[in-house]
């Protein structure tokens, strides 16, 4: 029993990153060119003690004739060089808020469906137990 619903979560994980991601994507409609102009980095280390580096860009705009400096709470393995453009995608009624459409929440949230559909059957099948 306990499989099944572990594979059922998974699905069900996948599903609201899918919607999550949409429901932004719908809110932040505007694709604005974006420089980044900063890049915090956080240092970990995994259980091996093997050193991990993660990136935070800063991202500056001009929308509406003002110059916007967005920056998010989100860390990611990608490193992006300050200078770097990229197209992000901003909300126009709150410029502030945005998106990346590179950030992959999509497809992630795909995989997990898909992932969890696919091992949901498998479970209920008998396949695996």
């Amino acid at each position: 029993m306990m499989p099944a619903v572990i594979t059922i979560l998974f699905a069900v994980i996948g599903i609201v990153l899918i919607v999550f991601d949409l429901l932004k994507r719908k809110r932040c409609s505007e694709k604005v060119r974006a420089e980044c102009i900063a890049v915090n980095t956080s240092r970990s280390h995994d259980s091996n003690g093997r050193g991990k580096r993660t990136y935070n860009p800063t991202w500056e705009i001009e929308y509406n004739g003002r110059t916007i400096t967005l920056g998010s709470n989100s860390y990611t393995s990608k490193y992006v060089a300050p200078g770097h453009h990229r197209t992000l995608r901003i909300n126009p009624d709150n410029p502030e808020e945005f998106m990346d459409p590179s950030g992959g929440t999509l497809i992630i949230g795909i995989g997990f469906f898909v992932l969890g559909i696919i091992a949901t059957v498998l479970v209920f099948t008998g396949t695996i137990q």
